[in-house]
């Protein structure tokens, strides 16, 4: 799993986050994340993309 997640999250039973995907601290996750993505807020909203490896 290459997931990253900080301080106090919560992630709803269910729920997936795509690989690559950051949240931020105290955020909440209620539906699924894309991969490659920033995550943060409560409930979480994407905030921008994560450059690929190949870039």
């Amino acid at each position: 799993m290459n997931v990253g997640w900080r301080h106090d999250v919560f992630v709803a039973p269910g729920i997936t986050i795509g690989k690559g995907t950051v949240v931020g601290a105290r955020s909440s996750v209620y539906k699924n994340l894309p991969a490659n993505k920033v995550c943060i807020g409560n409930p979480a909203k994407i905030i921008r993309e994560r450059l690929s490896e190949k870039q």
